[in-house]
């Protein structure tokens, strides 16, 4: 996940404390408090789902970014050999030549 749980607990914390403070002006002090823990729970979960939103996001880029495309080569046997990625667009090129070639026939 992106970050780590003390991302989640320090914005807790600060929003927390912050909300203490404004509510214990017209509050009592008990009521100022259970204030503050309902306000850190909530920003604890919503920090939470922003960073769950934020690795999934991520994820999701780099897997469609990452394409292997290249060649190995096998140095033990001096044969290169293609990635399987690699030959299925060879076979998904020859297919739609075929299908170019039949189109231009029938045309």
């Amino acid at each position: 996940m992106v970050g780590s749980i003390l991302y989640n607990i320090l914005t807790s914390t600060i929003v927390s404390v912050y909300t203490f403070i404004l509510a214990i002006r017209n509050n009592t002090p008990e009521h100022a408090l259970f204030r503050s823990i309902i306000i850190f729970i909530l920003t604890f979960l919503i920090v939470y789902l922003i960073r769950k939103a934020l690795f999934f996001v991520t994820k999701t880029n780099r897997e469609t970014l990452t394409v292997e495309t290249y060649s190995e080569t096998n140095y033990q046997d001096g044969q290169s050999y293609q990635n399987q990625e690699e030959i299925d667009h060879g076979q998904a090129a020859e297919q739609v030549r075929t299908l170019l070639q039949e189109e231009q026939r029938e045309t």
